[in-house]
């Protein structure tokens, strides 16, 4: 049930992104469940985060996540960081390497390509993205 929330609430955000329509969708208007809007604030914060280039050369998913946080922060209206946390076996750590030069991209968009780069799966918690592997959630 998490995963099928997680999956419609990106759907709803790449739509939007797509249509350039109203984010009040995305931000969670209507619901009264606090990790639900928490969540929502989270995927339009990072769709919100421009990042003019995003570098990775043989980066491991550990150096990724600490690398997308920095982006995030240096990149935010606040300078509030996005956190990012790995729920991932150890092999996951080490490999494969990930080489990514993204541009004019959001904070969403290198998220899901260090994911896809790395073959692991993501998820927006209400604290932070989570980057998780097979076993882990399946």
């Amino acid at each position: 049930m998490k995963q099928l929330v997680t999956l419609l609430w990106l759907t709803l955000l790449v739509t939007g992104m797509l249509l350039g329509g109203e984010s009040s969708i995305v931000a969670g208007v209507g619901t009264n469940d606090p990790a639900l809007k928490a969540r929502a604030a989270l995927l339009e914060k990072a769709s919100s985060i421009k990042l003019p280039e995003f570098r990775l050369a043989g980066a491991t998913l550990a150096e990724a996540a600490l690398k997308l946080e920095e982006a995030s922060k240096q990149h935010d209206a606040n300078h509030k960081k996005v956190n990012c946390i790995l729920d991932v076996p150890a092999k996951a750590l080490s490999g494969p390497k990930i080489t990514l030069h993204l541009k004019n991209v959001t904070f969403a968009e290198a998220v899901e390509r260090v994911a896809q780069s790395a073959s692991v799966r993501f998820s927006a918690e209400a604290y932070a993205f989570v980057f998780w592997g097979p076993g882990n959630h399946d």
